[in-house]
């Protein structure tokens, strides 16, 4: 839509958005936080984290907040999304059953109204953001383990120890 969407800079909490024709300011918000990341746009959202890991889902027309979420101390990767959720890996707090150690959640959450979908645990904190290709997401753990859950449902349905994948997968239509 001829826009360009940029931060300040990574101490300031200012967000905006320029005409890219003209680079004639359009709209421009300021976050709780600065130390924004890279941003996602998807159906007309943006999606971003700040340094104090908090998600937020603007409104990429107007400028408009339509809402936040403190996830963790820390967050190591962007959000993924598809045109009804958001996808964010995130420390949960707590003890993760699978290893007993820290609870590192994958995440689904309403696009538009940031209402959890699902919640399911993974082994470690991930450094690239989850792949979402057709009904699943895939996301691979610092310990090198590769997840794929259903989108919908939350379900894993893999959970490999073998591939010892860390970064992000591409997924191709053919092998």
């Amino acid at each position: 839509g001829n826009r360009l969407y940029t931060q300040q800079g990574y101490y300031s909490p200012n967000y905006y958005c320029l005409s890219a024709a003209t680079g004639q300011f359009v709209w421009g918000v300021q976050l709780g936080e600065a130390g924004i990341s890279p941003v996602v746009h998807q159906a007309g959202v943006l999606l971003l984290n700040t340094e104090s890991c908090t998600l937020y889902a603007i409104d990429a027309k107007t400028g408009e907040l339509l809402w936040s979420k403190w996830l963790a101390g820390t967050i190591y990767s962007t959000p993924s999304a598809d045109d009804n959720s958001v996808y964010a890996v995130y420390d949960n707090g707590g003890t993760n059953p699978l290893d007993n150690e820290e609870s590192y959640v994958l995440a689904s959450f309403d696009l538009r109204t940031g209402k959890l979908n699902w919640m399911n645990w993974i082994d470690k904190e991930v450094i690239a953001c989850p792949v979402v290709e057709g009904g699943e997401v895939h996301v691979a753990s610092h310990s090198g383990n590769y997840y794929v859950f259903d989108k919908k449902t939350g379900e894993r349905t893999l959970d490999s120890k073998d591939i010892h994948a860390v970064s992000s997968p591409t997924i191709t239509a053919t092998e």
